[in-house]
């Protein structure tokens, strides 16, 4: 995982990015950023079927990050080769998979995976299966924790709210990396143990319909001060179960 300079783009502008995977991109940012205020007309770079979307949205907040993090998508694609050379990305358009993932029907190989809390959105843009979530620290991770970790994963993480919140938000990646739908996140995704020297934690998980186990090293940025934490998986992160890669 590579930081960007911020001589990049105006993506520096637009929070922090970092290059993942097989040439993907990362991309975190607050979305109180003053260069989040004025944001050009949503006709001219969403899709039709996108614009109607956010004009069905009613919530305020729930509006503000809906287009925060589409915009951040779109100029991503900008930044990205995912189309050939010459040929440029208009408009943005998404399609949504069987459980509702997001979807590039203008490169079907490129995984998206979005995510956003109050004051914070992250994009994830990488070739193959992707899984991104950020979270504010919440108190009411006391309250489910049982639902989601077991008493082992418990015992590894800690039992501070960041902590449990780390855990949350893992699970929650790769539960999109999974491709979502009927997968249980204390049975089926496993966290085995902590390399913080490297801000990752390896994961065993069960994915649905397939009969082998495997290992995913999941990353992860956490800034206590704030009390946020993102996390994310990109395809090439994971193993056969017994693999001796470390």
């Amino acid at each position: 995982m590579t930081k960007i300079p911020t001589a990049e783009p105006d993506l520096a502008a637009y929070g922090s990015c970092w290059r993942v995977g097989h040439g993907g991109l990362l991309h975190l940012a607050a979305t109180t950023a003053p260069e989040f205020e004025q944001l050009p007309d949503p006709k001219s770079w969403l899709s039709p079927s996108l614009h109607n979307e956010y004009t069905l949205l009613t919530h305020e907040g729930r509006r503000r990050e809906w287009i925060i993090t589409r915009w951040m998508l779109f100029r991503q694609l900008q930044t990205v080769p995912v189309v050939a050379p010459g040929e440029g990305v208009e408009q943005l358009h998404l399609e949504r998979g069987v459980n509702g993932q997001p979807l590039l029907p203008m490169a079907p190989d490129w995984g998206v995976s979005l995510s956003h809390c109050p004051g914070y959105a992250a994009v994830l843009l990488a070739p193959g299966r992707v899984g991104v979530d950020v979270e504010r620290y919440r108190p009411q991770v006391h309250r489910v924790v049982d639902r989601y970790l077991q008493d082992a994963e418990k015992m590894l993480l800690g039992a501070d709210t960041g902590a449990r919140t780390l855990g949350w938000a893992v699970k929650e990646a790769v539960f999109k990396w999974m491709g979502g739908g009927g997968i249980a996140f204390r049975e089926a995704i496993q966290i085995e143990s902590m390399h913080p020297e490297r801000s990752v934690l390896r994961v065993r998980v069960q994915p649905s319909g397939e009969p082998d186990t495997v290992v995913i090293d999941v990353h992860y940025h956490q800034q206590p001060v704030v009390e946020r934490v993102c996390a994310w998986v990109v395809e090439g992160t994971s193993f056969p179960l017994g693999s001796s890669a470390h």
